[in-house]
């Protein structure tokens, strides 16, 4: 039986907890992206800068999303059995660093 399994992301500035129905960390598959899809709010804040909250994002569908810099080149993207997740920090270098850690938890879990 697969249970709730938060996986606990800590940029520096706060907290983020996302929990998934997964049996192992191993099932979260992580991509950092060159290149943050088109994405339509659904529900969220949609500022000059970031977007937070669910989006309907062009080639994936309905995801949530945690960008500080929504024009940034980059983000990180999160697949789990359920849905997808994208972040980025206030730099490509923030980051970067972020999903290495992201890689390592997953990784060690």
């Amino acid at each position: 039986m697969k249970i709730a399994t938060p996986l606990v992301l800590n940029d520096g500035c706060g907290t983020l907890t996302l929990k998934y129905k997964i049996e192992k960390y191993a099932d979260i598959r992580q991509k950092l992206k060159r290149d943050i899809p088109s994405m339509k709010k659904i529900e969220g804040k949609n500022s000059m800068k970031s977007y937070v909250g669910v989006f309907d994002a062009e080639n994936y569908g309905r995801a949530r999303v945690y960008l500080e810099d929504k024009n940034s080149s980059n983000c990180i993207a999160l697949k789990t059995n359920e849905e997808y997740v994208f972040i980025n920090l206030k730099s490509e270098k923030e980051s970067k660093r972020f999903y290495e850690e992201i890689s390592s938890l997953i990784a060690n879990k």
